[in-house]
This record gives structure tokens, C-alpha cells and sequence, in this order.
């Protein structure tokens, strides 16, 4: 599966990589993934292309509406 710089990877390569930074989601920000040589993001139809529809909803889509989520500050002690 190539980039738009024409790196290519395996679809289980790439599963891998994309896999291996959801891991992540929930403590730091992974989005946009993007391609493991450069600065191309991948897309959420790349990543159906490679995930299975549970890792979709359950790690990809989780993750992006977590991480769009804006954080809510505590208001300044006065």
C-alpha cells in the first residue's frame, strides 16, 4: 500500500504500524497517523482498507472522537 511519496508497505505492515500507535490513544495524541517514513496521513478509508471492522470502531474511530474531544480546563481559583 503506497503513501502519496510512494513508500510502500504490506497491508500487515501498515495494520501493524497503525495498530501499535492506537495502543497509545489514550494517553497521548497519535492523530493524524501517518505514513512510518513521512509526513502523509493516513486516511480512514486507507485504514479500512487494512483493519478489520472491530479494530475500525473499536480503536480507530474510539480514538479519533477521543481525541477530538477539547479538554476541558479547570477554572483559575479566584
Amino acid at each position: 500500500m503506497p503513501c502519496y511519496n510512494g513508500h510502500n508497505y504490506c497491508n500487515t505492515c501498515i495494520a501493524t504500524h497503525i495498530k501499535t500507535l492506537l495502543a497509545d490513544a489514550a494517553v497521548k495524541t497519535v492523530f493524524p497517523i501517518r505514513c512510518p517514513e513521512c509526513t502523509w496521513p493516513i486516511q480512514d478509508h486507507t485504514a479500512e482498507k487494512v483493519l478489520t471492522k472491530e479494530e475500525m470502531e473499536g480503536l480507530w474511530y474510539w480514538a479519533k472522537v477521543f481525541q477530538e474531544v477539547p479538554t476541558v480546563k479547570p477554572a483559575p481559583n479566584t
